[in-house]
């Protein structure tokens, strides 16, 4: 028997005043045991509010006027009435569900109304509405099935369209509920989580776990066309810390610019950024630049893409490459501002998955894939120095900075390529900061508290911001932040901010403190602070009932749209970080500190 849509809704439905993750996990578990093989791909996709993989930019191109409109004309209601309620109520979904109600259409039991399967396909069909009479085609599509459906199914499919689905569930919980459908426990996470690390498609993870069971992920293996979630880096304090760790080792800058995954098949080529989006249409020089000297038919290569001076070679600092990530004159910029890749890592060659090979193998296969380019751009193999000397370390750490460049990154020679995992495979060392906080910090908005005096006109005063845990898939508070923004930037913020606001905090989001207003953990921000402190207000990184980890005198730098919420920095980071202040400069003691 075909699994009902109703069971996702209501599922959805059970989810909304959750604010426990364990819980989360059980009632996302229950959901996913009553699927198939097939069922369960399109469910996972659902459950978080998409139709495809993330990487795959599949929109369905409906404003909220458009889908009032399909509210209206599925319940005979007026369009100029439906706009009434959502500014009053401020959800599309449940507008669409009280004109659903008002219409007169009675709940669905668990057991009738549509099958998944055939929403599913009628969302696809609205996605695939494009050209001359689209608008109006997208409009009588969503509300032919809004009128199929009960008021409680209308309410999620409404957010579906609209892109909020109020729910968080992110891919680490989907794993371990995955997991509990299958065996009652967390046993399968691992396997699970390493298939999904190398195709970022949860969908067929979980379908090919369903239909040929552990020993079936261990043949997902790396695949053009899906971006395989990128390695870290541990961090250290100094050569020495590095050597300790590796012996000997490989040695290249640490850039700073666009991180890029390129995936080459045949004449396609795409760009994936570090958080899988496909940038492919925003750099056609690199683009070009792969046809020209990557002679494999199919290749992932790794590695950051910088804007230079054309007349001199030399690097401009990441606030002039931050220019070329745009959608408006693409071409005129690529010729104003061109990029060089610097090529570090291949994870995929003609067919052969290298992700568990050595990095001397790589390596090898990387500098033997690219051709050479005449002149200063194109793609370039990053340069490298094989050592077990402090002092060598310290000097191609020194000319990094002189090259305008963050620092270095030291891998270990026999290190595979650990996707979506930080290890010390990698370890980077950066530049020092006048603080004793030697790195940024990427934190997670989970909610925000309102201002007072000039800043009661932003709507928003200051952010609660968290650190993620890895182990527990949390996002236990790290700080409040109320600086680094200009007027202008506040106000954008808070209106960004407002379609996530939540009833309660997240059930991923670990607290002692309450804000005015809670918020669903997705924006990321990079934040500099002045040092990090142990904290009774905070629970990052906490054992026990000791005190937190918390940032001191915290500013936002930038948004990092760039980042998952998965992708801010991890508790273990922020205690490394705390262990790591006031230990001497970054050389470390060295023959050429005597």
């Amino acid at each position: 028997m075909s699994l009902p849509f109703s069971a996702l809704a209501s599922t959805l439905e059970a989810l909304e005043p959750v604010t426990g993750r364990t819980l989360m996990i059980g009632v996302l578990a229950d959901m996913l045991r009553q699927a198939d093989d097939v069922e369960v791909r399109e469910l996972v996709y659902l459950s978080q509010g998409r139709l495809l993989p993330d990487f795959i930019q599949k929109e369905f191109g409906m404003s909220e006027m458009l889908i009032f409109r399909a509210v209206a004309q599925a319940f005979g209601a007026a369009n100029d009435e439906v706009q009434v309620r959502f500014k009053a109520l401020g959800d599309a979904g449940l507008v669409a569900q009280e004109f659903a109600q008002r219409s007169g259409k009675a709940a669905i039991s668990q057991d009738a109304g549509l099958p998944l399967k055939a929403v599913y396909d009628h969302l696809m069909c609205i996605t695939q509405a494009v050209g001359s009479g689209s608008q109006e085609a997208k409009v009588s599509l969503l509300a032919s099935l809004l009128s199929q459906l009960s008021p409680l199914e209308v309410k999620h499919v409404a957010r579906i369209v609209v892109g909020r689905l109020r729910v968080g569930i992110g891919d680490p919980t989907l794993m371990d509920a995955l997991s509990f459908a299958r065996t009652g426990d967390k046993s399968l996470r691992p396997p699970i989580e390493r298939a999904y690390n190398l195709t970022t498609d949860l969908g067929l993870v979980a379908s090919t776990l369903y239909a040929s069971g552990v020993e079936g992920l261990e043949t997902i293996h790396v695949k053009v066309g899906n971006p395989v979630r990128m390695a870290l880096a541990e961090r250290a304090n100094n050569a020495e810390d590095i050597l300790t760790r590796l012996g000997k080792c490989a040695v290249e800058p640490k850039f700073d610019g666009f991180r890029m995954q390129i995936h080459k098949d045949g004449d396609e080529v795409s760009i994936f950024s570090r958080g899988l989006e496909d940038l492919s249409g925003m750099f056609p020089d690199v683009v070009k630049s792969v046809h020209d000297q990557i002679a494999a038919r199919e290749a992932i290569i790794e590695g950051e893409a910088l804007a230079y001076d054309p007349q001199t070679g030399v690097y401009y600092p990441f606030q002039v490459t931050s220019q070329r990530r745009r959608v408006h004159d693409i071409e005129a910029m690529s010729a104003t501002l061109p990029l060089r890749l610097m090529a570090f890592d291949v994870l995929l060659h003609d067919g052969n998955d290298l992700t568990r090979a050595p990095y001397t193998e790589r390596r090898a296969v990387l500098e033997a894939a690219i051709k050479p380019q005449v002149g200063l751009g194109g793609i370039q193999p990053s340069s490298v120095i094989y050592t077990e000397d402090p002092d060598e370390i310290v000097t191609f750490y020194e000319d990094s900075l002189l090259d305008g460049l963050e620092g270095i990154v030291a891998k270990r020679l026999d290190g595979t390529y650990d996707a979506g995992k930080r290890g010390f495979n990698w370890i980077k060392l950066k530049r020092s900061y006048n603080t004793e906080l030697r790195d940024t910090v990427d934190c997670v908005i989970v909610g925000y508290y309102y201002g007072k005096g000039r800043r009661a006109a932003w709507g928003i005063g200051s952010l609660l911001v968290s650190a993620y845990d890895k182990a527990t898939d949390t996002f236990p508070t790290v700080t409040r932040v109320a600086s680094g923004l200009s007027d202008e930037g506040w106000r954008d913020l808070c209106s960004r901010l407002e379609p996530d606001i939540i009833a309660h905090s997240d059930p991923r989001v670990v607290t002692i403190i309450s804000p005015d207003l809670w918020v669903v953990p997705r924006l990321v921000i990079e934040l500099q602070a002045d040092e990090v402190t142990r904290s009774q207000m905070h629970p990052a990184g906490r054992t026990d009932n000791g005190p937190g980890y918390a940032l001191r005198f915290p500013r936002i730098l930038k948004e990092r749209p760039d980042r998952n919420p998965e992708d801010a920095t991890s508790t273990l980071e922020l205690i490394e970080l705390y262990n790591m202040q006031g230990k001497g400069d970054t050389r470390g003691k060295t023959k050429r500190d005597a």
